[in-house]
């Protein structure tokens, strides 16, 4: 089950509306509505809320594998560390063309958005250890 359908089951169990919960939350209902159906994302602040309105233990609304999560960030970091080489030698070329410059411009906005991802599994999986009371 994913996380939207967990959600939304949660929620029913609870006899609550979307828009109860939205309201709770301080978004829009369309907003709620897209977390349900997975098109949208919470913010790690509007989980832990999540979390409270619901009732429920946060590992329950999400599905935690430690060994693929592990994986995963230490791909992500992985994927980092040869964008940044990348990019350090391209930056160390005598002569840097156009091109170059928007490749160097494009990577450094992927590693952003991949340091961007990190960060957050990095936040919940630090916060689901904290409510394990590890």
């Amino acid at each position: 089950m994913n996380f939207g359908d967990k959600l939304k089951e949660f929620r029913k169990r609870r006899g609550l509306r979307q828009l109860d919960i939205a309201e709770e939350l301080g978004v829009k209902q369309n907003t709620y509505s897209d977390y349900e159906n997975n098109k949208a994302q919470p913010s790690i602040e509007s989980l832990i809320k999540l979390v409270k309105i619901l009732e429920v233990p946060i590992d329950s609304l999400l599905e935690f594998n430690f060994e693929s999560d592990h994986t995963r960030i230490t791909n992500v970091f992985r994927t980092y560390l040869v964008k940044r080489d990348l990019v350090l030698s391209k930056l160390n070329e005598k002569k840097i063309d156009l091109q170059s410059n928007i490749e160097i411009v494009n990577i450094i906005n992927q590693m952003e958005s991949d340091y961007v991802k990190l960060r957050d599994d990095l936040d919940l999986l630090k916060k689901l250890l904290k409510d394990k009371g590890l």
